[in-house]
């Protein structure tokens, strides 16, 4: 008789896998993280450091602990609708002077890893994407076949993403 272990979350490069297929363990230890950033950001405040150094600060400390594998997590509205309120206390409380957006924060992260894609031949990903056209030439006036979408799920994985938002097609 053979014993398995059920394990609820595993750490693996940093990102939280949990057997449900979420991603809610992984942003909530992210949130934790960038809290401990902003003691740290808080302390410097104090000690007078200017406004122009906190936010360098914050956009070196507290922002790469959501923008590490945002484009994997970035698919699940509801864990970016978690992160997005605390960006906006951070603005609030002055942590940065310029509001921070998640979503806008996903698009860089799409577009970096879809240039990175596109100029290496043969990146694993690759294969994924629909080929470029070689022209613009659309004889005879029909559109391109787009995937079909029944879930918002769907919609919002890397692919499909750069699909429909960034139009790659």
């Amino acid at each position: 008789m053979s014993k398995f272990t059920i394990f609820h979350s595993v750490s693996l490069l940093g990102v939280t896998l949990q057997s449900n297929c979420k991603f809610s363990e992984h942003v909530r230890l992210k949130l934790v993280k960038a809290n401990r950033c902003l003691h740290i950001l808080r302390s410097l405040r104090k000690e007078q450091y200017s406004q122009v150094k906190i936010d360098h600060l914050f956009n070196s400390l507290v922002l790469p602990n959501f923008a590490y594998c945002l484009s994997v997590y970035g698919a699940s509205e509801s864990d970016l609708n978690i992160i997005q309120p605390f960006l906006d206390r951070c603005h609030k409380r002055r942590f940065v002077s310029s509001p921070a957006s998640i979503k806008d924060l996903l698009c860089r992260q799409d577009c970096k890893i879809l240039k990175a894609i596109i100029s290496v031949d043969n990146h694993p990903l690759g294969s994924y994407l629909p080929p470029t056209k070689e022209n613009e030439h659309n004889l005879r006036k029909k559109q391109c076949a787009l995937p079909k979408v029944n879930t918002e799920q769907f919609m919002t994985s890397y692919v499909n993403r750069l699909i429909f938002k960034h139009k790659i097609m």
